[in-house]
């Protein structure tokens, strides 16, 4: 029942989503499908339309489950936590926010207020991808991936970011690294990807899939992710 809870807007290049707002209401705002595609494919992929009516951007942010969608996206989006408590006002990035399992930076006496994402810039690529069970489970593994590519068309950067696998959103800093400077392929996407998967440190292994599963589909889910991509980053 706080209005400025539950609103989204744009405002300076940043699109801002307050904490009580709907699952359903990002999945259904023109604004974030125009202005931020990759947020609005990975509301679609959340749980099923009854779950996305109840469920909340800032709860889902604040439980922090390691296969929740939402803060991967986060991560990979650069996005910006802004807290409130009785000292005041901050804000942290969602890289600082995720702490580790089920744990936030959020104070015992503190609440999330509002999340903020940059605008999707048209030349970028970008790309959700995730395997579950059966359609609306839990994610085993995904990954939310964003690229730019330079005047020659190799790449000029990327941001990729695991989800299921770990506590928190594990973010791939040296296949970022390793995809710098070199122009998108198959075999360069299948070596990166592999990379990935290997480079995991202890995967989650639970009933549902066991560490090397969780390994094999986060190889699948990167070279997917950046085989699609790098194709939308090259079609500007």
């Amino acid at each position: 029942r706080i209005p400025e809870l539950d609103a989204i807007r744009e405002e300076n290049g940043r699109i801002y989503i307050g904490a009580m707002t709907t699952k359903r209401s990002v999945e259904r705002s023109s604004l974030v499908a125009a202005r931020q595609p990759l947020l609005h494919e990975a509301t679609k992929n959340i749980a099923h339309p009854q779950i996305r009516n109840r469920g909340t951007m800032g709860g889902s942010m604040a439980h922090a489950d390691p296969a929740a969608e939402y803060p991967a996206v986060a991560v990979a989006l650069d996005a910006e936590m802004r807290i409130l408590g009785p000292s005041g006002e901050r804000k942290i990035a969602a890289r600082d926010f995720f702490v580790t399992y089920l744990t936030t930076a959020l104070e015992p006496d503190e609440v999330l207020a509002e999340i903020s994402f940059p605008v999707h810039r048209e030349q970028d690529g970008w790309s959700f991808q995730e395997f579950s069970r059966r359609h609306g489970d839990f994610a085993m593994t995904g990954a939310a991936i964003t690229c730019a590519l330079n005047g020659t068309g190799s790449y000029d950067a990327a941001r990729i970011v695991l989800f299921g696998v770990s506590p928190t959103p594990l973010r791939a800093s040296e296949a970022e690294e390793r995809l710098r400077g070199e122009a998108p392929s198959e075999e360069l996407h299948r070596e990166v990807a592999e990379a990935i998967g290997q480079g995991i440190e202890e995967p989650l292994s639970d009933t549902h899939a066991s560490a090397e599963y969780r390994r094999q589909l986060a190889t699948v889910c990167c070279r997917r992710g950046l085989d699609e991509a790098s194709a939308r980053a090259s079609s500007h």
